[in-house]
Formats: C-alpha cells, structure tokens, sequence
C-alpha cells in the first residue's frame, strides 16, 4: 500500500495558491494569442522542422533576403523570417512548460495513487468488517462496494454484491 509507507506525496495548496497559479497561466496565454491547435493528421503531414533543416531554414532565408528577385510572389520573406523568430522564441519556453507539466501530470498521478491506495485499503477494512459483523458497518459498505459491483462477475446480467451479514 503506497499510503502506508511510501507517501511520496503530502501536500496541500490553498485556495489563493491555486487561484495565483491559475491567474499565472491565463496570463501566460493572454500573452500567446496566436496559438493553434492542431489535429492529428495535420501533426503527421506538416513538415517539420528539425535541428539539421534549421540550419537549411536559416539559410534559405539569408538566399531568400540576399536576392528577393529570385522569389516567387507566394514565398513572403517577412512572414519566413517572423515564423523562424517565433519558432526560435517558442522553443525558449517549450523545455520549461513541459518540464512543469510533466511535473504536475506526475504529482497529481502520485497524489491519486496515494489516495486510491489508502481508499482500497479502507475498503478491504469495511469488508472484512461487514463479513464478520460489525454492528453499523453494512451502510458504509454498501456504499462502497458499489464501485466493484460489475468486477469479476463472468455473466454482466449478475449484478448482485457479496452477502453482508445484517447489523
């Protein structure tokens, strides 16, 4: 049981923490208006850029600038150059953001394990507590058991709980 001995997680946030926090990250997104999303297919097919055609981009650009003449209408040297600076600018903050979410993901991963963990052994507790007569104890399981009615059961049309002895 995590709970017991390896409670990695003992944390609480208050209600100004968590407001702060949220407040932070509107902030951060009011201050990324242009910001997409994109749909799995898009994600496979766009082409994308890498470390080795970063350097191919970046010399592109320096062509594109050095003889305009040689560009298409289509091809917008101002817009190449503001997509590779946002490019640039965006990936000081990718390393950061996904080191915090992967962080957060984690702990509140970790947090739930704990707490789910701590909860089973309840319920095994409440069981055993039920099937050996604990006066006052068959409400509690009922209402817990209720989350394993189905588990187990080969034939889904059987949805009857383990007898509990009556108080």
């Amino acid at each position: 049981m995590a709970n017991a001995g390896n409670n990695r997680v003992s944390a609480t946030m208050s209600q100004q923490d968590l407001t702060d926090i949220k407040s932070a990250l509107d902030l951060i997104s009011s201050k990324l208006p242009f910001l997409i999303g994109l749909n799995e297919s898009e994600r496979k097919h766009l082409p994308k850029i890498n470390r080795d055609n970063k350097l191919f981009v970046e010399d592109a650009l320096m062509v594109g600038q050095q003889n305009p003449t040689l560009l298409p209408s289509f091809v917008d040297i101002v817009e190449l150059q503001k997509d590779l600076d946002l490019y640039r600018q965006l990936s000081e903050i990718i390393l950061p953001l996904s080191e915090l979410f992967s962080s957060v993901r984690d702990t509140q991963m970790q947090a739930g394990s704990e707490a789910y963990s701590a909860s089973l052994a309840i319920y095994r507790m409440t069981t055993m507590a039920a099937k050996a007569g604990v006066p006052g104890i068959s409400a509690a399981y009922e209402k817990l058991s209720v989350r394993f009615e189905n588990q187990g059961n080969s034939d889904t049309t059987d949805t009857e709980t383990p007898p509990v002895p009556e108080e």
